[in-house]
């Protein structure tokens, strides 16, 4: 169950990270977008709205970071029931 948070936070992270690559594209000497380059992650895209927002900007993430995107697609009922579990569990 720890892995299924650990991906609900990767989700959060890659779309907190590809909505605002733009805003800190300005400021390109401020934060270090290769710190984890050659790394891979591994994500969880519930549901269809997620997916159709997160899955093409997956390669401007890949290209900005260097850094791999897997992701398994998932539904939105899996996701919302096994989430709150895997939380609970791991408290």
């Amino acid at each position: 169950m720890q892995r299924l948070q650990k991906m609900a936070q990767v989700v959060i992270l890659l779309a907190l990270l590809c909505v605002s690559a733009t805003a800190f594209a300005a400021f390109p000497g401020q934060f270090d977008w290769r710190k984890f380059e050659g790394t891979s992650i591994r994500v969880w895209l519930p549901g269809q709205m997620y997916t159709d927002f997160l899955k093409p900007r997956i390669p401007e993430f890949e290209k900005l970071t260097g850094i791999k995107v897997t992701y398994d697609l998932i539904g939105d009922a899996p996701y919302r029931t096994s989430l709150p579990v895997a939380r609970a569990i791991s408290t």
